[in-house]
């Protein structure tokens, strides 16, 4: 039993043709492939790094990202609703909610007629936007994405996410309370809705999950997807959470030791868990989006620079000829598809091509998705153009003492280039 599994994860799985497996069998492989590359990708992209700054910055922001949420709540008539989903889903921190909440209410009781304002309002909006900065930024490093919203887009984003978010909870504290009053008045399906009271907390974390991972990445990610991953990331946060109430009586042991802040140690590793929950999940949206070129993905990104020259000129080439047909322009996740390169490659070298000048970015009818097309007129665009351009991206002042010998090797550089300009191989990409 045990060579067989040995025989599994170190060969089949990642045999590339599975059209010889039956269909059981290729759905077991895909799945255990996109598992084992979402927890490598978990390690490798410093998860418990990452999680650690997102708690930081949490705990800097959590009275104002309370602060704004109830704002929204106590103006629009469901603070008391809110406050009982809080509590009920934060068992366990009654302290810290405690603490916080009397600073929120103090700070809501002295503005004005209830409404955030001036610069306090100022900065509790800043604050929230930090947070949810900061949790792109994480994403984004998972998708490889270097390039974040624009400020209007993550004003317009970040402030729909703080004014629908306030919404959703007070919805879900409604709902609950209707489906509760129609089991007392409804015996007949008592079962079903003690079924539903059961599975809102499932639900509700499953499609809050399923939005951040759809919403946050700087880049487009499929429903379906998100979904999984929410559905995974979601569960997982539910019976750990259960777990940790469960484990509520190793607090008495924290009070003896911590006197009455025993409350924030507890906290913080209940934060610290949360996030690499919610950071694993993003691997797993990844990884299943990206599956049919991931599993090589870390041969690809340690390529040689002589076949990442080679690579970016069949991205090019592969861009200039959908411009000069006619064709419309593809997204970096369309060039992976069809050129058989790691997402996270295309986005590298698509990168530099952009800052180079060789490509440029165009906005798509759908949200979050760039495709790209030649900058300037594909008649220029030549192998040896493309080398030059990406050569002089950067600082162009060169820091060195002035030598003959620093002389001599700048005339061979400048010999060596030329005579690839002027090589009968240097030819137009549209061309090949």
């Amino acid at each position: 039993m045990l060579k067989k599994l040995r025989t599994f994860f170190k060969e089949e799985i990642w045999s590339p043709d599975l059209t010889s497996k039956s269909r059981r069998r290729t759905f077991l492989i895909r799945q255990s492939r996109i598992y084992i590359l979402a927890f490598k990708g978990f390690f490798e992209d410093r998860a418990a790094l990452r999680a650690a700054a997102l708690t930081y910055f949490t705990v800097l922001s959590i009275v104002p990202i309370f602060a704004i949420a109830f704002a929204i709540a106590r103006n629009f008539g469901f603070e008391d609703r809110m406050h009982e989903v809080i509590s009920k889903n934060m068992q366990g921190q009654e302290e810290i909610m405690n603490w916080v909440t009397n600073l929120v209410d103090g700070f809501l009781e002295k503005a004005k007629g209830g409404i955030l304002a001036g610069v306090g309002g100022v900065i509790l909006f800043w604050s929230v936007i930090q947070v949810l900065n900061n949790i792109e930024a994480s994403f984004n490093d998972i998708w490889q994405i270097r390039k974040s919203r624009s400020f209007a887009r993550k004003f317009s984003d970040y402030l729909a996410i703080m004014i629908l978010g306030p919404f959703a909870i007070g919805l879900s504290g409604s709902f609950m309370v209707k489906i509760q009053s129609a089991a007392a008045e409804i015996e007949l399906f008592q079962p079903v809705i003690v079924f539903l009271i059961k599975s809102v907390p499932y639900l509700s974390i499953w499609l809050l999950f399923t939005i951040v991972y759809i919403v946050m990445p700087n880049t487009k990610v499929k429903f379906k997807y998100g979904l999984i991953a929410g559905v995974f990331a979601g569960t997982v946060a539910v019976i750990f959470q259960a777990l940790y109430q469960d484990l509520q009586i190793g607090v008495f042991k924290f009070n003896t030791l911590y006197g009455s802040i025993a409350a924030l140690p507890l906290f913080l590793l209940w934060l610290q868990i949360t996030w690499l929950i919610v950071l694993m999940g993003a691997e797993i949206a990844f990884a299943y989006q990206n599956i049919e070129n991931y599993e090589f993905e870390e041969d690809a990104l340690n390529l040689s620079d002589h076949n990442k020259k080679i690579l970016t000129l069949l991205i090019a080439h592969q861009v200039i000829k959908n411009f000069e047909d006619g064709t419309e322009p593809w997204s970096a996740e369309k060039l992976s598809h069809a050129l058989g390169i790691p997402i996270r490659l295309v986005n590298d070298l698509v990168y530099d091509m952009v800052n180079a000048g060789i490509l440029s970015e165009l906005a798509s009818d759908k949200p979050r998705e760039r495709s790209y097309q030649p900058s300037v007129d594909i008649n220029k665009i030549t192998v040896e153009y493309i080398y030059t351009k990406l050569g002089l991206t950067g600082g162009d002042q060169l820091y060195v003492t002035e030598s003959d010998a620093l002389n001599r090797i700048t005339k061979v550089h400048e010999h060596i280039m030329h005579s690839i300009r002027e090589s009968p191989a240097n030819v137009l990409l549209k061309d090949l």
